[in-house]
C-alpha cells in the first residue's frame, strides 16, 4: 500500500530493512519514496551535507555586516530549500542550495550561525550531516583620527587570513616567511581578531583581505628547506607551494628592497611620530628603512628585533641611533610577547606562537641622534633594504603608521585665526584630493578629508564661530 500510494510532504518517513538488495540505486529508491528520507540498513547512499564556508569557527568579523556563504552537496533530491539562522532570531529561507545572504545592522559580539536542509514542509532533514553551526564574533573597526596608517606597497601574502590555508599550492595564496606566518582573525591574533590595533598611541591598520591582495613587505632569503629551492616545482599536494603568481624575486626567493610611495602628507612638526611592525625569522637581525621627504631630502635609520619565537624569550636588542623606542608589541601568548601562528610551512598548522616588534622613530629621535630636522617636510615614501639576517632569514614589515600633524583650528586651512570665505577654496581642495595642506580639513574630527567633513565646516562657516 505504501508503494502504491503517495507520502504526504509533512510526513518524514523512517525505512529499515535487514535485505537491500533489491534495491539497485540510490535513485530507484528515491523513485519510490520521492519526498521522503530514506534510511537503509546496508544501502549505500551519499548523504545530504550542508557546509558554512564563511565565516569560520571562531573568525571575528569586522564591521556592522556578515555574508554568510554555503555550498550543499551529496544526494539532494528529497531537498526542498535551505535555512539560516543567527542565535535564536528569525529564520531565513533560502532556495539556493549554494550561496550567500548578507546579515546586516548586526552588534559588536558574539553570534552562533546555522545551517540545514529542509524537506518540503519545512522538515529538517534527519542525518547530522545536513546541519552545519559556526561561531563567530562581530567587531568594529578602530577610529583614530590622531593615526594616518600608511599605505604601504605589499610584496607579499605573509599572514593566514581566515580563508588561506587549504592549499598549499594556490596561485595567489598565501606563502610562509621562512616556513612560518601568522594567523589572523582569532582572539589570541594580532589585533585581537579585529585588522586593527593601537599601541602607545598610535593605530595600525592590517591588511584585511586574503589572497589575491598582499599583505606585507618582505625582504631576505626564502628557503624553507634550508639549502633547497624557495618554491616547489610541482603543484603535487604537499606543504610545500610553487612559485605564486605575485612572486617579485624571479623564482630566487629573494628581495633585497622594497619601496612604498604615497601622496605627500601634511608639513611635519614636532609631534611627528612613525611607528613600524615587524618580524624577523632566523636568529633575528636588523633592517634599514628610509624616510623620503617631497623636497627630496631623506634620512635613514636602522631597525632591529630578535628571532621571532616567542617561547623562547630572547632579549630586544638596543634601540640604533634615530630609534626612539623598540619593544616587543605586547600580545597575549608566551607570558605576553606572543601571537597566534602557524608553521608547516605553507600549509598551515597552528604552532608555537610568534612575536612581533614595534619600532618609533620621532621628530625628537631624529633631531637628537642624527641631527635631522622633520619640521616642515612632508613624508612622499618609505623605502625597506639592507636587511642584515642570518643566511635564510626573512623580515616581514605588517604595518606602518604615523601621528597626523597638529590642527590647531579645525577648518583654518590658511591659518589666519579665522574660518572664513578665505579657507574655502583650499577645503575643497582638499576634499577632492587635490590640496596640500589638508590637516585642518579634517573638521568632523574623524580622521581623513572627504565630503562627510562638507557639513561641519559649512556650519562652522555660517556660525562665524572662527578659532578660539
Amino acid at each position: 500500500e505504501l508503494l502504491g500510494g503517495h507520502i504526504a510532504p509533512a510526513k518524514r518517513v523512517f525505512l529499515f530493512f535487514e535485505d537491500t538488495g533489491w534495491l539497485t540505486s540510490t535513485a530507484e529508491a528515491r523513485q519510490i519514496f520521492e519526498q521522503a528520507v530514506v534510511w537503509t540498513a546496508g544501502a549505500i547512499l551519499t548523504p545530504p551535507t550542508m557546509t558554512i564556508l564563511s565565516p569560520n569557527e571562531g573568525q571575528i568579523v569586522v564591521g556592522e555586516s556578515l555574508t554568510a556563504t554555503w555550498v550543499s552537496s551529496g544526494d539532494l533530491s528529497g531537498v526542498h530549500h535551505i535555512h539560516l539562522q543567527l542565535d535564536d532570531e528569525a529564520i531565513v529561507m533560502r532556495p539556493d542550495f549554494s550561496g550567500s545572504y548578507e546579515f546586516t545592522n548586526m552588534a559588536i559580539g558574539p553570534y552562533s550561525l546555522r545551517a540545514w536542509l529542509v524537506a518540503p514542509g519545512h522538515i529538517p532533514l534527519p542525518n547530522d550531516e545536513a546541519t552545519d553551526t559556526v561561531n563567530f564574533v562581530m567587531e568594529r573597526e578602530i577610529v583614530d583620527p590622531a593615526s594616518i596608517a600608511l599605505p604601504l606597497t605589499h610584496n607579499w601574502n605573509a599572514m593566514i587570513h581566515a580563508s588561506e590555508g587549504g592549499d598549499a599550492d594556490v596561485v595567489d595564496g598565501y606563502r610562509s616567511i621562512s616556513d612560518r606566518g601568522l594567523i589572523l582573525g582569532q582572539v589570541d591574533s594580532v589585533g585581537t581578531g579585529t585588522m586593527s590595533l593601537t599601541s602607545q598611541g598610535l593605530t595600525y591598520r592590517l591588511e584585511a583581505s586574503a589572497g589575491p591582495a598582499l599583505d606585507a613587505v618582505v625582504l631576505g632569503v626564502r628557503r624553507p628547506n634550508g639549502a633547497g629551492a624557495a618554491w616547489d616545482d610541482a603543484d603535487d599536494d604537499d606543504n610545500f607551494g610553487i612559485a605564486p603568481s605575485w612572486d617579485l624575486s624571479g623564482g630566487t626567493g629573494q628581495i633585497d628592497s622594497a619601496v612604498s610611495t604615497f601622496a605627500p602628507s601634511a608639513p611635519l612638526d614636532a609631534s611627528f611620530d612613525i611607528g613600524f611592525l615587524y618580524q624577523i625569522s632566523n636568529g633575528g637581525g636588523t633592517i634599514d628603512v628610509t624616510l623620503g621627504f617631497e623636497d627630496a631630502t631623506s634620512v635613514t635609520v636602522t631597525l632591529g628585533s630578535p628571532d621571532w619565537f616567542a617561547s623562547f624569550g630572547p632579549p630586544m636588542p638596543a634601540a640604533l641611533p634615530g630609534v626612539a623606542t623598540q619593544a616587543y608589541l605586547p600580545g597575549p601568548l608566551a607570558g605576553g610577547t606572543g601571537f597566534l601562528a602557524a608553521g608547516n610551512v605553507d600549509s598551515p598548522v597552528e604552532d608555537g606562537p610568534l612575536s612581533v616588534t614595534e619600532a618609533r622613530i620621532t621628530a625628537a629621535s631624529l633631531l637628537t641622534d642624527l641631527s635631522f630636522d622633520v619640521t616642515d617636510r612632508r613624508l612622499t615614501s618609505l623605502t625597506f633594504d639592507n636587511f642584515n639576517g642570518g643566511a635564510i632569514a626573512m623580515t616581514g614589515i605588517l604595518a606602518a603608521s604615523m601621528s597626523a600633524p597638529t590642527c590647531a583650528c579645525a577648518g583654518d586651512l590658511t591659518e589666519d585665526g579665522n574660518v572664513d570665505g578665505s579657507d574655502i577654496q583650499s577645503f575643497v581642495s582638499c576634499v577632492l584630493g587635490t590640496g596640500q595642506d589638508c590637516t585642518c580639513a579634517d573638521v568632523d574630527g574623524l580622521g581623513g578629508v572627504s565630503q562627510n567633513d562638507v557639513a561641519s565646516f559649512v556650519s562652522l562657516l555660517l556660525s562665524g564661530a572662527g578659532c578660539e
